[in-house]
């Protein structure tokens, strides 16, 4: 990886040299000294590709989120994404039509069809090099309160009844009967 990066890295600056030279054949030095500076933009590698997948999928949970549901994925979920929306060519826009192809509408679907409510976990995983979809469903319980007075301080409080705990008061710190 460290030896392509360097082979990388190389094949780069030559493309830039090469560029600088075309750029002055081109134009005349009269324009090129009004450039401040000419830039050569690297093509994007499948590293960066990951790393950009992350970032997109990481405001898909943040979207989630907001409808009170939480999204999770794998690693491989990301290099899958990757693979379907890697074209050196044309950079990061297709990633982003991957991304809706493959994750936004199946979730988008699975809301849709009701097929997920709020508190839900939507999870993404690959298997057989397919994009499987899961929803964890949430059970809430309600909670039990109970009343109590602390004979110690004369406090009345409310507190969750749990079964097997010492109930304490919160304003004197004895032990409640």
């Amino acid at each position: 990886s460290k030896v392509e990066d360097e082979k990388d890295k190389n094949k780069f600056k030559e493309i830039k040299e090469k560029v600088m030279v075309e750029l002055t054949k081109f134009f005349k030095p009269e324009l090129i000294n009004r450039f401040d500076e000419v830039i050569v933009f690297e093509p994007l590698r499948f590293q960066d590709m990951i790393e950009i997948v992350k970032l997109q999928l990481k405001g898909i949970i943040k979207l989630i989120e907001d409808q009170d549901m939480g999204f999770a994925f794998t690693d491989e979920v990301v290099n899958e994404v990757v693979k379907a929306g890697f074209d050196p060519l044309y950079g990061a826009r297709p990633l982003r039509r991957a991304i809706q192809k493959l994750i936004e509408n199946p979730i988008s679907n699975l809301i849709i069809d009701g097929k997920t409510k709020p508190g839900d976990l939507i999870k993404v995983r690959v298997d057989r090099d397919e994009l499987i979809f899961e929803v964890e469903k949430t059970v809430i319980e309600t909670k039990i309160m109970k009343k109590y007075h602390c004979l110690g301080c004369n406090v009345d409080f409310e507190n969750e009844l749990v079964a097997n705990t010492t109930i304490i008061c919160p304003k004197c710190g004895k032990k409640v009967i």
